[in-house]
């Protein structure tokens, strides 16, 4: 029984960067044999362990065979598998890497060193064209690796992946677990830049409504991926259809709801904090309104950050908040009939924004 710790630990310790999880490869082992060690079998498809006082992931040495659509179309092997063939069958050179635990020594059978070395993110063997979610993981390793490059042949067979319409097969909540990886890395825009080059964006959206120049700017200042992706729905231009979009796009996605209600307000109401426009007393209450800001200005200064270039629209909106909820209105409600109540505290809301624009 032999124990290699390999993948991104590795790859991640050769470039100096932050460990974040550690995954091992178990080979001459069994099922039975890691369970009368202690080990908690928690994979379905294929024997994945979980080490009684780390935590950290061991799976039996495996080989895959491609039996059917998408990226679940495979039937695996881990009986009598070897580490080299099971480091082939992972997606990229840089991910191949494995360090025997007890002696130390690296094992590089696919040239990942070199292309860490030469800054390449470059496919192991043509299998990699066999499963669809590679596409995605090259755009992620490519937005967490920005001053790598994509090998051209392994950027031709993205392009034969996305050709092929087996990108398609990939669950929305799987596409949707890559984009939020993405969005955590360095240069998350990269992500949907590579996906546009091979075609492969039409899952998400279309680039030419995603902001992604407003995603740059945001991600300079911040690592939050509910602002990161909200702001790609900085409206470029004037589109009647443009709220409907992003909605679909978000429904398709199946984002939590709080990210979407994010980007359902900077669709719908980004034109307000432009330079050239008149905020009048009516958007002003809709937004507050969708919002909720009366309750918690949490969602409110999220949209707000996102346009960023304007930052006296934090202090107004802030001090505005606060000048609303020192009024009470309830004794004005006293014998107004129920079905007129909303309308009522539109109205009054309407007045106390007038008043204190007056003011501010």
């Amino acid at each position: 029984m032999k124990v290699y710790l390999v993948g991104g630990a590795i790859r991640d310790e050769f470039l100096g960067l932050p460990v974040k999880d550690r995954d091992y490869v178990v080979v001459g082992s069994s099922v039975e044999e890691m369970e009368s060690l202690g080990f908690e079998k928690v994979g379905q498809d294929f024997p994945v362990f979980i080490h009684p006082e780390t935590k950290e992931e061991y799976a039996l040495a495996r080989t895959e065979k491609k039996k059917g659509v998408g990226y679940k179309g495979f039937e695996f092997e881990w009986k009598g598998v070897t580490l080299e063939e099971d480091l082939k069958r992972r997606d990229l050179t840089i991910n191949s890497l494995a360090r025997d635990v007890e002696s130390g020594e690296v094992i590089d059978k696919f040239g990942g060193l070199n292309d860490l070395k030469l800054k390449i993110i470059q496919h192991v063997s043509v299998h990699f064209i066999e499963d669809p979610l590679r596409v995605l993981r090259v755009a992620r390793f490519f937005a967490y690796l920005p001053q790598f490059s994509v090998a051209t042949k392994t950027k031709i067979l993205c392009e034969k992946i996305s050709q092929s319409g087996e990108i398609e097969s990939l669950t929305p909540e799987r596409v949707w677990l890559e984009t939020q990886k993405a969005l955590k890395a360095a240069s998350p825009w990269l992500y949907f830049d590579f996906l546009h080059d091979v075609n492969a964006l039409g899952i998400l959206g279309d680039k030419e409504r995603l902001n992604l120049e407003k995603l740059k700017l945001i991600s300079q200042h911040t690592d939050d991926i509910e602002i990161r992706f909200a702001s790609l729905f900085v409206p470029l231009k004037h589109e009647e259809d443009f709220l409907k979009s992003v909605i679909g796009i978000c429904q398709k996605l199946k984002v939590p709801k709080r990210i979407e209600k994010l980007c359902r307000i900077t669709a719908k109401f980004s034109y307000l904090l432009r330079e050239e426009t008149q905020m009048d007393s009516e958007n002003i209450y809709e937004l507050i309104k969708e919002t909720q800001a009366m309750h918690d200005t949490a969602l409110l200064d999220k949209f707000i950050f996102i346009l960023r270039g304007h930052p006296s629209h934090n202090l107004y909106f802030s001090k505005l908040v606060h000048y609303l909820k020192q009024i009470d209105i309830s004794k004005k409600l006293e014998g107004v009939p129920t079905e007129k109540k909303q309308e009522f505290v539109k109205d009054e809301m309407l007045k106390s924004i007038e008043e204190f624009n007056l003011k501010f």
